[in-house]
């Protein structure tokens, strides 16, 4: 475990619960991002921003947004906005978790909590904000890396913002590493005061993580770095009732809660110029079955 985890284990004022914050350490893969040309970027690698490198068999995600603009209903495909893409092989040797796929590319996009241009009928333009909404995130998987790519543009009316220049964010490369983390307090792991920690040992705990924290933080797999309290947790609360509708209509025990994980967290940077609601992360999150069984088709995402 690195130092900087161990101080905050081994610290005198958590020694009570100090083997229980280490069952509780997973291993991530810290993402570094340097903005570079995308044509310098080989179809396939993994990358942020840009445009996606896809298949044949894989279309641009587009969703059909409809909401109220002057008493009028409006409704606009739209074409989310590409975020990463990352290539499974490149990333796995420094998946501390084994939980990625040996190969295969994952690519997300997502459209929520951004100042979009929308069209209406009549063709006029207006500009909205747009919201977390399942229809406004999709992340796509492709299981064989061997397949020919295409570099692909966006159709129709893109999401845009002041920050994305022709429908794209910039491109970044990605540079691996293998990294270690903790829960945040507010999370199903630490829950409030009283739950697993004391009120002073939380107060303590959370302070030490705080100092620990590493910016940006583009994360894959591993604890989520909340901006703010329960971030995995409400993204999922937000589809449980769209996505597994058999389940019962309650809100998600700790057990069902600690049974998702983070897919993927990437941090509104400078070198991207994404910006996600109120600055902080998106959150991908996915459950532990799905993940093992490769199915990507009920990620979730959410902004802080």
């Amino acid at each position: 475990m690195p130092q900087f985890l161990e101080s905050i284990v081994a610290a005198p004022e958590l020694s009570r619960v100090s083997e229980t914050l280490r069952q509780l350490v997973r291993p991530t893969v810290r993402l570094h991002a340097t903005r570079v040309e995308e044509v310098a970027l080989a179809l396939g690698t993994s990358k942020l921003g840009g445009y996606p490198d896809l298949p044949a068999a894989l279309s641009w995600p587009v969703s059909l947004h409809t909401q109220k603009w002057f008493s009028r209903d409006v409704s606009a495909k739209i074409a989310l906005p590409f975020l990463a893409q990352l290539a499974c092989s490149e990333l796995k040797p420094y998946d501390g978790s084994g939980l990625l796929p040996d190969e295969g590319r994952l690519y997300f996009f997502y459209a929520g909590c951004q100042q979009a241009t929308l069209y209406d009928d009549d063709g006029g333009a207006h500009v909205e904000f747009m919201y977390d909404g399942s229809s406004l995130f999709r992340v796509l998987w492709w299981p064989d890396e061997s397949t020919s790519l295409q570099r692909q543009t966006p159709p129709g009316n893109l999401v845009t913002n002041e920050d994305m220049v022709n429908g794209a964010y910039y491109a970044c490369s990605l540079q691996p590493e293998t990294a270690w983390t903790l829960p945040d307090v507010e999370t199903c792991w630490i829950g409030e005061p009283g739950d697993v920690l004391t009120q002073k040992e939380w107060e303590i705990y959370s302070e030490l993580c705080h100092e620990a924290t590493v910016y940006p933080r583009h994360l894959l797999l591993g604890h989520s770095d909340d901006s703010q309290p329960y971030a995995i947790e409400g993204g999922y609360q937000l589809v449980r009732s769209e996505f597994w509708p058999e389940l019962p209509p309650a809100t998600a025990s700790t057990a069902e809660q600690q049974a998702n994980r983070l897919l993927l967290q990437i941090d509104a940077a400078d070198e991207t110029e994404m910006w996600f609601g109120r600055g902080g992360p998106v959150y991908f999150g996915i459950r532990d079955e799905d993940l093992r069984n490769r199915d990507f088709s009920k990620v979730w995402a959410t902004t802080q």
